[in-house]
């Protein structure tokens, strides 16, 4: 096996510098396929960063929802104490931001769920897209809503849950906002560092075809074959 591993490596080269000292100094058709091959993912920070900015914008979007139903239930509601818009929104996004503190430890199984998946799952995958990516985060956010509602409510009585229907079905909708706007982050942030990696590939081809190769000058005035076994000889002492 080490041995065609080493033959093969040796006829790359040969043809490499055959090419290039008989050819215009070109790089042969073998060695451009293998340097074409892309760059894969990228750093362990860089992941981070993205979750930490799909995260974020989730929660962001989570409050946002939740300020927008709490302004629809103050207009709605008989009393005439919040009479001004701008102490309605005061308190709206007052009880958002405790709900988003309150909330954040149900959060956080759903997203080591979520961490290994977006990490394992292959560029190429199709639940990169950003559609499908933010249905399904969303399906997913209202069904943990349910399924922690669900899990949270068998403490009190210890035999027959109780769960409030209407109040789940209103949170559910904070709940989709939460897991498709971090999935759609998410999707859209990889796919910018993917088109950043290839883009970094191909100046790096760029470069490696366009830098010439030393020829010896010794072997500067030898042509074809014996120009090449030449090149190869001293590039190889050297």
């Amino acid at each position: 096996m080490k041995a065609a591993a080493l033959t093969r490596e040796i006829s790359q080269w040969y043809h490499y510098v055959s090419e290039r000292a008989s050819g215009g100094w070109r790089k042969s058709p073998l060695l451009l396929k293998r340097d074409k091959v892309p760059q894969q993912g990228g750093t362990g920070v860089d992941f981070v960063l993205q979750l930490l900015v799909a995260f974020t914008f989730g929660l962001f979007s989570f409050w946002l929802s939740l300020v927008l139903l709490g302004l629809i239930g103050l207009n709605h509601s008989e009393g005439q104490l919040l009479t001004s818009f701008e102490l309605r929104m005061v308190v709206a996004a007052s009880f958002a931001l405790i709900i988003c503190i309150v909330a954040f430890p149900l959060f956080v199984p759903w997203l080591a769920v979520f961490v290994p998946v977006y990490r394992w799952a292959s560029r190429n995958s199709i639940l990169r897209k950003w559609w499908l990516c933010t249905l399904t985060g969303s399906l997913v956010g209202v069904v943990g809503l349910w399924i922690d509602a669900l899990v949270y409510s068998l403490f009190p009585s210890g035999s027959s849950p109780l769960l409030n229907v209407p109040l789940l079905l209103t949170a559910s909708i904070p709940a989709a906002v939460l897991g498709g706007a971090t999935c759609f982050a998410a999707t859209v942030l990889g796919q910018i560092a993917k088109r950043k990696n290839d883009q970094a590939g191909i100046d790096d081809q760029r470069a490696t075809s366009s830098k010439p190769l030393e020829v010896p000058a010794r072997c500067q005035g030898l042509n074809g074959q014996a120009g090449s076994l030449c090149t190869k000889r001293r590039l190889t002492l050297s």
